[in-house]
């Protein structure tokens, strides 16, 4: 859960674990302030494992998410599984055109969180 921390702080600690040997692979990744895309960068995405990503928004708060949040993630990872709190309009027509363009993702918006 990263909370509202920034992308430099969150590399640079990641990145630190990875050189001693840590395994950065997650089950799930609360992405950091309500989706922003100045919180997430594809050097951060590069150095992680993750299927599933965890967007907590009304999309109130600066408009956010950002659809190149959304992008990072879909270019990074093969078919992950973006969860939102809220239906993103925008996010769904995003999702069409990233499909077409090879860079599916799986959408799912629930209104509470289940750990299987």
């Amino acid at each position: 859960f990263l909370g509202d921390a920034h992308e430099d702080i969150i590399y640079e600690r990641l990145s630190d674990l990875k050189i001693k040997g840590y395994d950065l692979k997650f089950d799930l990744i609360k992405v950091s302030h309500h989706g922003s895309n100045k919180n997430i960068s594809n050097r951060l995405l590069q150095i992680i494992e993750c299927e599933k990503f965890l967007i907590l928004t009304d999309g109130s708060h600066h408009k956010h998410p950002d659809l190149s949040t959304v992008a990072k993630i879909a270019y990074n990872f093969k078919y992950p599984h973006i969860i939102t709190n809220y239906v993103h309009p925008k996010i769904e027509e995003f999702k069409k055109v990233a499909k077409n363009n090879g860079h599916d993702f799986n959408l799912e918006t629930l209104n509470e969180i289940v750990f299987e």
